[in-house]
């Protein structure tokens, strides 16, 4: 039960306030006790003496013990000594304010007697051995200029004060004990508000773990629990999309291979059954072999490619070196080939060289697919235009053709792995449907884009964004 954060909660909230609240008894009880003490300890003396000077006259006019008790008897009603004795030059008790008590004529010898006798104000707490309860002694000495004619000794219980602070220190602790429920009380209402959305999350969590996709949070509130509950939604959503994409990821390959390697089976077979022995049919089927074995082996390299991209095993060899002449070298190499088959192939590069950071191979890679997709869904006498524009902070490549394009919802979805907006034509023309998804995957890893807007049976265009600064994923030399 107390492995819950729940109870870990209560308990670490109850265990502050109770040192705090133990801390500020210490300090209160101390203060209190500093400050009554002063008080009592100031007041004795004031009323000590006042005395002092009353008995000044009659010590010196050596007047009669009555005259001397009346005085004393009426003093100790007004004063707060629990008891008052006057003594001599020589520390004989002359009155004191308990004549039951009978000690005149008594030398009395305390250090504190002493010590007024020979002129100076002296004062001691000493537990009282009868009542044991601490009192207060304070001993004047009755000065006539320059000498000693006695001594006042007064004596003062503190058990009113300690009981005071016994009683503020009960209220005090009552008043703790109240606070401490209430804190425990609102301790679980507060550790419920966190620990519930986490046993929420735990649960919906272990349904995720045996499958059971789809789990969300109810978002309740806007703070660290609000927000976990918005990444696990998040994450929740993100693994599902990933689980599903994985699936349809080896259904597609499944399908892709199965064509060719059914192709092959049944030619085989068929070879096999004697068709080797007819040089005709022979070297016909072993052509088409050829060609189902080179998709296979491009598709491989493809799923390659991209497992690298995924798993950030790609050696990128980033540096800064000038677009333009990519552009350039990949529209030379192609150039006579697509011209040769009907399609007109223009370029618009700017005056003055264009400087980024990039992976030559790579961005290479991505435009020979870009041109290649152009020129294989752009009918003869079709034209192809390349721009490369000098931005402000990125370069732009654009590659527009007037093929026969593709629908809008197509657009979306043409960078999935193995979409294709027309299967047969893809595969006649052998493409493995894998082509732009490489291309975008290269492009984020520059930190950079690759987009396509297009319009059916007018125009297709794809958008190559390259930012100018070397701030993406992969360094240098990856």
């Amino acid at each position: 039960m107390f492995r819950s954060i729940q109870w870990k909660i209560v308990l670490i909230y109850a265990l502050l306030i109770l040192l705090a609240m133990q801390f500020f008894a210490v300090f209160l009880t101390q203060a209190l006790e500093r400050y009554y003490l002063n008080t009592y300890s100031t007041s004795l003396a004031s009323q000590g003496l006042l005395l002092a000077n009353f008995l000044q006259r009659y010590l010196v006019k050596e007047e009669d013990g009555e005259a001397l008790d009346r005085l004393v008897g009426e003093f100790s009603r007004y004063a707060g000594a629990t008891e008052i004795l006057v003594l001599d030059a020589f520390g004989r008790v002359l009155s004191s304010s308990r004549p039951e008590a009978d000690v005149r004529g008594q030398r009395i010898i305390q250090e504190e007697i002493t010590r007024a006798l020979a002129g100076s104000r002296s004062e001691e707490i000493r537990l009282d051995p009868v009542t044991r309860e601490r009192v207060k002694y304070l001993a004047l000495p009755i000065r006539s200029g320059e000498k000693t004619l006695g001594v006042v000794y007064l004596a003062g219980s503190l058990e009113p004060i300690y009981q005071t602070l016994r009683e503020i220190l009960y209220i005090f602790l009552t008043g703790a004990l109240l606070v401490i429920s209430v804190t425990v009380l609102l301790g679980f209402i507060l550790a419920k508000t966190i620990a519930g959305p986490i046993k929420e999350v735990t649960s919906k969590a272990a349904r995720i773990a045996h499958g059971d996709f789809g789990q969300l949070l109810l978002v309740r509130s806007a703070d660290e629990i609000g927000q976990l509950s918005e990444m696990f939604n998040y994450l929740s959503q993100k693994l599902e999309a990933t689980l599903r994409i994985q699936r349809e990821f080896v259904a597609n390959v499944s399908h892709e291979l199965r064509t060719p390697l059914t192709t092959l089976k049944s030619y085989t077979e068929t070879l096999l059954a004697g068709a080797m022995h007819q040089p005709g049919v022979c070297h016909s089927f072993l052509v088409t072999m050829e060609g189902e074995t080179e998709r296979m082996v491009r598709l491989v390299k493809d799923l390659l490619v991209l497992s690298q991209l995924d798993y950030l095993q790609v050696r990128w060899r980033k540096q800064r070196q000038p677009l333009d002449e990519l552009v350039r070298e990949v529209v030379s190499e192609l150039k006579p080939g697509y011209e040769e088959q009907g399609r007109t192939v223009r370029t618009s590069l700017p005056p003055k060289p264009v400087p980024v950071f990039f992976d030559r191979d790579k961005i290479k890679q991505v435009l020979l697919n870009v041109m290649q997709n152009a020129f294989q869904y752009t009918a003869r006498n079709g034209c192809i235009d390349v721009t490369l524009a000098d931005g402000q902070d990125q370069a732009v490549i654009t590659v527009r053709d007037n093929g026969i394009g593709i629908p809008l919802e197509d657009t979306e979805r043409v960078f999935e792995r193995f979409y294709r907006v027309d299967k047969a034509r893809s595969r006649d023309l052998g493409g493995t449907g894998l082509g732009l998804s490489i291309a975008r995957e290269i492009m984020e890893g520059h930190g950079g884009a690759i987009r396509m807007v297009s319009e059916p049976n007018l125009f297709t265009l794809v958008t190559i964004i390259l930012p100018y600064c070397p701030g993406a994923n992969g360094g240098e030399t990856g």
